[in-house]
């Protein structure tokens, strides 16, 4: 798997915008971290299956509606 921070996930290599659907890419392990982005909210993130949405071991505020895990969370 290769791994990306979550500001990468959109197309540009941004942080996606407010309200966006967020999809992982296909077979990737994404970090989610402190300085990742700011607490905008998302209306949805999609974590496809072969792909994993990991956590760093630190405060988080994520502001979603739905998350859809058909791969991993940790």
């Amino acid at each position: 798997l290769f791994l990306l921070v979550l500001s990468l996930c959109s197309a540009g290599n941004q942080v996606p915008s407010a309200g966006s659907f967020v999809t992982l890419p296909q077979n990737t392990s994404v970090l989610v971290t402190p300085c990742s982005f700011s607490a905008i909210p998302y209306a949805e993130i999609t974590v496809p299956e072969g792909s994993e949405l990991i956590f760093a071991d630190a405060p988080i505020e994520l502001n979603v509606g739905t998350i859809w895990v058909y791969g991993a969370l940790t």
